[in-house]
C-alpha cells in the first residue's frame, strides 16, 4: 500500500523548464494518476497540481544516470484525509490545531465528510505569533469568543 502511494509520484522521464511547461498540459504517473504543470511569473515558478494538491518545484532537473529528480515543497499525494486530519498533522498549524481541539463541535465539523466540502482559511503559527497576548488569552480561555469569530465565517 505505501509503495503504491510512492508510485503515484513516479513518472516517465520529465524535464521541466519554462518552455516545456507552457506546452505541457498533463502527465500520467506509473500508477495512472494525472498531474498538471502550471507556470507562474513568466516561468520563474512552476507548480505541479494533482489530486487537489499543489506543490512548487524548488529545484528542477537534477540529472541522474537513470532519470531526473525534482525537489518540491510538499508531499504530492492524493486526498484521503479530512480537514481535521490535515490541520493536526501540519506543523505550521500547531496553534490553530490546539485552539480547534478545545472545541469538539468545530473539530467534529472538520472531521466529518457528511458536512460536505468546506474551505478553511487558517492563520499559520508565524502569523499567530504577531497577535497580542491578551487576544490569544481570549481565544484560549473563552469559548464564546472563539465561537463568535467562528460564526463570522460559517
Amino acid at each position: 500500500m505505501k509503495c503504491d502511494r510512492l508510485l503515484f509520484t513516479v513518472f516517465p522521464d520529465i524535464e521541466w523548464n519554462p518552455e516545456s511547461v507552457r506546452g505541457l498540459n498533463s502527465q500520467i504517473s506509473l500508477k495512472n494518476k494525472t498531474i498538471r504543470a502550471v507556470s507562474i511569473n513568466d516561468g520563474d515558478d512552476v507548480y505541479i497540481a494533482g489530486g487537489g494538491i499543489w506543490v512548487k518545484i524548488i529545484q528542477a532537473n537534477i540529472g541522474c544516470t537513470n532519470g531526473v529528480v525534482h525537489l518540491i515543497t510538499n508531499f504530492m499525494f492524493y486526498k484521503n484525509f479530512t480537514l481535521w486530519e490535515a490541520i493536526k498533522d501540519m506543523p505550521q498549524l500547531s496553534h490553530a490545531s490546539s485552539y480547534i481541539s478545545r472545541y469538539p463541535e468545530v473539530q467534529a465539523l472538520m472531521s466529518s465528510e457528511a458536512s460536505g466540502h468546506l474551505t478553511l482559511f487558517l492563520p499559520n503559527d508565524d502569523s499567530l505569533s504577531t497577535i497580542p497576548g491578551r487576544i490569544k488569552q481570549k481565544f484560549a480561555l473563552n469559548q464564546t469568543y472563539l465561537n463568535e469569530v467562528h460564526n463570522l465565517f460559517v
